[in-house]
């Protein structure tokens, strides 16, 4: 059997969720070698947020505000251009249900020329 992947703009993010007390498992991929902070949000903005000053990054989903979103990894990207991570959700009932918002800033290349891009967004619950 043969696998056919459908086309991809890189950067990539998926998540699944295994649900409050279980695991969150995440796939960033880049293409190549570089770096990714990967961040959450309960809500997205209304618009994408596009930001011009070089180098210009596009599409920020997330509605970043002080207790309701943060940073949840700064990493870099391995030649392979594709990081797997694993975080464990709280344990809490109040939370079953309560969808939240992943998106990851990447950078491909650590030195030289570099190219910068947000990921595209993804929902997940607790």
């Amino acid at each position: 059997m043969t696998l056919t992947r459908r086309f991809e703009s890189l950067p990539t993010l998926r998540a699944i969720s295994n649900g409050a007390g279980g695991p969150l498992e995440v796939t960033l991929e880049n293409g190549g070698l570089g770096a990714f902070a990967l961040f959450y949000g309960r809500e997205l903005r209304a618009t994408p947020l596009v930001i011009a000053k070089p180098p210009t990054w596009h599409a920020l989903e997330l509605l970043l505000e002080p207790g309701h979103s943060g940073r949840l990894a700064l990493d870099a990207f391995t030649a392979s251009g594709q990081r797997e991570l694993v975080f464990l959700l709280p344990n809490d009932p109040s939370l079953i249900g309560i969808p939240f918002h992943l998106q990851a800033w990447c950078q491909r290349g650590l030195a030289g020329s570099m190219r910068y891009s947000f990921t595209n967004s993804v929902e997940a619950s607790f």
